[in-house]
């Protein structure tokens, strides 16, 4: 992760957070928390300076085994208190099936109209976010 600020040694604070895993382990479980967890500890440098500060970077020795621990015991979540004002919520979520199913031509949704001419403000908003993705070839699983 890039943070560009001239508050900074060479304009720009760089780091990478990540996790190591045997060999034989699954990771595929883990992306989404580790994308979380880089994406709050980038929230804190911007929010207290939670890397830049001496004070809040020496607190990474107790936070980081904190996370290692709740994260490898069961029900593999984190909740960890990391600043005054901060709280990290973490979870590993279990893979979900395996293969993707076939879809069939008739799965998919198709527009019959144009149904942007028919949107107004008052439809659900989180069907006025979905309908531009309705083209014929795309389709989810619920």
């Amino acid at each position: 992760i890039r943070i560009e600020n001239s508050k900074y040694d060479r304009n720009a604070l760089i780091f990478n957070i990540g996790f190591v895993f045997d060999p034989e382990t699954p990771v595929n479980n883990y992306m989404l928390t580790l994308c979380k967890l880089a994406s709050t500890i980038e929230t804190l440098e911007h929010e207290v300076e939670f890397l830049s500060t001496a004070k809040t970077k020496a607190m990474l020795e107790r936070v980081f085994p904190a996370i290692l621990s709740q994260l490898n015991s069961p029900p593999y979540e984190c909740q960890l208190r990391i600043h005054a004002t901060n709280a990290l919520s973490l979870k590993v979520c279990p893979e979900i099936g395996g293969a993707m199913p076939d879809v069939k031509a008739h799965q998919v949704p198709i527009q019959v109209v144009d149904i942007q001419t028919h949107v107004n403000s008052l439809w659900d908003l989180t069907l006025q976010q979905v309908i531009p993705f309705i083209d014929g070839s795309r389709y989810g699983l619920f």
